[in-house]
């Protein structure tokens, strides 16, 4: 949703789906959480089920622990969820890493926090 009001909470959610016949190895995930907003909520989850995945949060730099692995036809999916700290215009940047030839993407989702 957008925009959200100065203090609501936002949620950005990455799905990864491991549509290769082989698996996938290494996955990292990184998030440049801009100052607009303070981390409120990590979750990883595979296949449905909640994983134990560290998540550390460093100068506005969030970093999962690597997935060792995601088996052929299995989804990881990644939930920040994120607090309005200030009005303004800011973009959230994500980069999914993992080994191999297509080895990586970045999303970037503007987002504006409005005082209402």
């Amino acid at each position: 949703r957008d925009p959200i009001a100065l203090g609501e909470t936002t949620e950005h959610v990455v799905t990864i789906h491991n549509r290769s016949a082989r698996m996938v190895t290494g996955i990292r995930l990184t998030a440049l959480v801009p100052g607009e907003f303070s981390v409120a909520s990590t979750t990883v989850r595979r296949d449905g089920r909640e994983i134990n995945v560290a998540a550390n949060l460093d100068k506005g730099r969030l970093t999962f622990g690597r997935i060792a692995e995601l088996p052929a036809g299995s989804t990881l999916e990644f939930r920040i969820g994120a607090k309005a700290l200030k009005a303004g215009d800011a973009n959230f940047t994500i980069s999914v890493m993992y080994p191999g030839d297509d080895g990586s993407f970045v999303i970037s989702e503007p987002i504006s926090v409005s005082v209402d």
